[in-house]
Parts: C-alpha cells; sequence; structure tokens
C-alpha cells in the first residue's frame, strides 16, 4: 500500500503543489483528473489483495462511476507511474494494455489505444515527463520518449524522440523543444 500512496501523493502534488490532507480534499472536489486518478490507484491496490471478490467488484463499480461521471476511462490493469496529471476530464480513453511513465500530463480528448493488427499491432509506452495536447490520438506499438511533448489534435502512429514536440496528422518531429521547455519545468517536478 505505501507504492500506491506514494503515487497518490505524486499525483495531488501535481495539482498546484498541493500535498497534505487539506490539499487531498480540495483536489478531489475541485479537479475530475484527480479524483478518477485517485479512485485508480486505490482500485488497482485492492485488486492486487486477497480481499474478496465481491469487496474487488465494489471498487471496481467505484470505479466505473468516476470514469462515467469524469468521462476518463482508466483500467485498473494499465500501467501508470507516479504524477499523473490530468488537467481536465472529458474524451480521455486509455488501453488498458498501454504503459505510462512518471510525471505525464493528458490533456482532454486523448485516446491512447491499441491497435488489434498489422505493422503496428499492439499498445503505446509513454515514457516519464511526457505532455500530450488537447485531442491527441496515440495508436499501436511505439514509443514516446522521455520528455517529449505531442501538439493539439495530432494523430501519432510513431515512436516521437525524447526532448522532442511533434504535431501533425500524422504528427511529426517539428522542434527540438521538449515539454519541460514548452510547458514549464515546475510541472515536471519529481515529488
Amino acid at each position: 500500500m505505501a507504492d500506491k500512496f506514494k503515487k497518490i501523493t505524486s499525483d495531488l502534488y501535481r495539482y498546484k503543489s498541493l500535498t497534505g490532507l487539506k490539499g487531498f480534499i480540495f483536489a478531489y472536489f475541485a479537479f475530475n483528473g484527480f479524483r478518477v486518478t485517485f479512485w485508480f490507484r486505490i482500485t488497482q491496490y485492492i485488486q492486487s489483495t486477497r480481499l474478496p471478490r465481491i469487496v474487488k467488484r465494489a471498487f471496481v463499480f467505484i470505479l466505473l462511476r468516476q470514469q462515467s461521471s469524469t468521462g476518463v476511462e482508466l483500467n485498473p490493469g494499465t500501467e501508470i507511474g507516479p504524477g499523473l496529471y490530468i488537467p481536465h476530464g472529458g474524451g480521455i480513453v486509455i488501453s488498458p494494455s498501454s504503459q505510462i511513465g512518471a510525471n505525464c500530463y493528458i490533456s482532454h480528448g486523448v485516446t491512447i489505444g491499441k491497435v488489434h493488427t498489422g505493422p503496428r499491432e499492439g499498445t503505446p509506452t509513454l515514457c516519464d515527463d511526457v505532455f500530450l495536447g488537447p485531442g491527441v490520438k496515440v495508436l499501436g506499438n511505439l514509443t514516446i520518449y522521455r520528455n517529449a511533448a505531442v501538439g493539439a489534435n495530432s494523430v501519432v502512429l510513431d515512436d516521437v524522440p525524447r526532448d522532442s514536440f511533434a504535431a501533425g496528422m500524422p504528427a511529426r518531429v517539428v522542434a527540438a523543444r521538449g515539454a519541460s521547455e514548452i510547458i514549464g519545468s515546475i510541472i515536471y517536478e519529481n515529488h
């Protein structure tokens, strides 16, 4: 549980550097992204315990209700590092088999999706400190490397190199500036 608690406190800190119980209560009611992430972390933990199946299903039900109210689909099977930041809910779909690193920023309208057949078959991997702008679609077996940023409404079909900015349909590297330079390093402090 200590690992899950650390992830929750890291997630919390991403919302205006909030900490402690007061910060938690404020973030829980003020930020849909934090609330659904909190229930995602708790449900993941509960699924890994020996609690009765009925208890596990109850937590999945709570998570599903949070997903429905926030528009953010996070499956408990998804690997997500600490410090997830979802500033706005709505239209976010993350494939259960995708992997997301620490301190990632996922804007509204983002899809991180699986491709079921062909050369891109598989799911995306996002390394640490990745920024995905509003409406980004990341599809198939690819990697967005550390500190990369993807501009709004881009469709990512190939790897995005470290410390770069990609945009377009399909997304291509348009600048050698990473996420920390584009949206500010304060977002990516580790806590």
